[in-house]
């Protein structure tokens, strides 16, 4: 199958589609970076409720029914590099590049040729909390695929030869992503320190030292039934759980637990790079999608900037981004919104002509202070949240997955995407200028890199705030 086929290709008929996954028979699994990339998917007619149950051993299912002919189910282990160790670091990174290896039951070559024979997508993705197993399939096969997923979660060996294999994909991965990712990667160590500001990515002079002891001794820590939850969308529920219950049912109950986060304002860094550019990036304390100001911190992001809004223009409309560009019109200004279980994180990302990096910045900072302080109308929160509903309602069901997995770290009764859209409806103006000044009092973390002769110091942009730390959940 191709790597990225078309969502009419995907609902072709069996046979075909069969017989393209036979004749391309080296790319459905290897695709294991595919699932964030792949088209978005037209809403459902109808969707039922999220349904939840806990298996014996407190393994979390839930489902959303579409009645769709094709199916996702992501399995999400609470396993991700928040819960790394001083001994474990680079361990989830590890773990994604060996999905679908070998395990106990099954060779990487066995459940290679089951999945590509079928036609199903597999993909691993990890992050801060969580290392998520994903597979797209038509709906007439959720037995197989749950049979492979809870060999591929719960059975891996991790053979040495294997894991040497691995750890060639985890430099590749570095040197191909890390350079984009290192600004939001250096926001979060500042902000979080040890907790939420581990790397999802292996240090490279660490790749070497990881073993496959090691990497056997952090899932039998952590892959365990009160980290594990398994989402189904487009599935009948109680056959889900039926059939987790038989893929995951020998799952060892209990659960480990990430040191609690808590949020740094006022920590800088500048790094000198070879770079023609200056990348200046800013981090200010954002909430949890389960708290009470879970919607109103996304609506804060937006205001601040959500990119452009119409297709092939790259003006982002935003107060942040019209600043920056009447003194830097070929910067780029990016704004983004990170929750976790515990904390979150916004950010204002810019790529400056080096020439032009302290007039831009200087505008930037100018304009997020009036933001932050509640220079913000009415039309600017009515766009932002009318921003923050279209990429609820507009996420694949892979992303919708991955949401209502993210839900279960917080709680068993997870909202779908669409209530949560719904919801965002509900945040006023005074929320948003009362989050937006707390969110200003904590000062912003911030990271300067690449060419720095024309970079400002970061007192120079007034974004200091009252305290250093702001405690939990902040």
């Amino acid at each position: 199958v191709e790597n990225k086929m078309a969502t009419t290709g995907f609902l072709a008929s069996r046979l075909t589609l069969r017989a393209a996954a036979v004749a391309n028979s080296r790319n459905a699994l290897r695709n294991l970076s595919s699932a964030a990339a792949e088209e978005t998917e037209s809403a459902a007619p109808h969707r039922s409720p999220v349904e939840t149950s806990r298996l014996s051993n407190g393994i979390m299912v839930a489902s959303e029914e579409d009645f769709s002919p094709y199916s996702t189910v992501t399995v999400s282990v609470a396993a991700g590099s928040r819960y790394e160790s001083a001994t474990t670091l680079g361990a989830s990174h590890a773990l994604k590049h060996m999905a679908y290896q070998g395990t106990t039951d099954r060779t990487a070559f066995a459940m290679t040729r089951i999945s590509e024979s079928r036609g199903f997508e597999l993909s691993c993705n990890n992050g801060r909390e969580l290392i998520q197993y994903t597979a797209r399939f038509l709906r007439d096969d959720l037995e197989e695929v749950m049979a492979n997923l809870g060999d591929a979660v719960s059975k891996q060996t991790i053979n040495e030869w294997e894991l040497t294999k691995a750890k060639a994909r985890m430099l590749e991965d570095i040197e191909n992503n890390y350079l984009d990712a290192s600004a939001i990667d250096m926001l979060h160590e500042q902000a979080f320190r040890n907790t939420l500001g581990r790397s999802v990515y292996a240090a490279p002079f660490k790749v070497g030292g990881i073993s496959a002891d090691m990497l056997r001794e952090y899932i039998a820590a952590n892959f365990v039934g009160g980290n594990i939850s398994v989402v189904g969308s487009g599935v009948n529920h109680e056959q889900l759980a039926e059939l987790a219950d038989q893929s995951f049912g020998s799952v060892s109950a209990g659960g480990s637990t990430a040191a609690a986060s808590a949020f740094y304002g006022n920590q800088h860094d500048r790094i000198l790079t070879n770079s023609a550019t200056t990348k200046i990036a800013l981090g200010f304390g954002g909430r949890p999608l389960g708290a009470p100001e879970g919607l109103t911190a996304g609506v804060v992001a937006n205001v601040l900037g959500a990119g452009a809004c119409i297709k092939y223009n790259n003006a982002d409309a935003s107060k942040v981004s019209e600043a920056v560009s009447a003194v830097s019109p070929s910067t780029k200004t990016a704004s983004s919104n990170f929750s976790y279980s515990d904390n979150g994180i916004i950010t204002v990302c810019m790529d400056i002509p080096a020439e032009e990096a302290s007039a831009a910045a200087k505008a930037a900072a100018a304009t997020i202070n009036n933001v932050l302080n509640g220079a913000i109308t009415e039309e600017e929160v009515t766009k932002a949240k009318n921003q923050l509903a279209r990429g609820l309602n507009d996420l694949t069901k892979t992303g919708r997955t991955a949401l209502i997995a993210k839900q279960l770290l917080e709680t068993e009764a997870p909202e779908s995407p669409d209530a949560l859209a719904a919801r965002v409806s509900s945040v006023t103006l005074k929320d948003v200028k009362a989050l937006a000044k707390t969110i200003r009092s904590q000062g912003a973390c911030s990271v300067i890199s690449g060419e720095l002769a024309h970079a400002p110091y970061t007192d120079e942009l007034n974004l200091t705030g009252a305290a250093h730390d702001m405690g939990e959940g902040l």
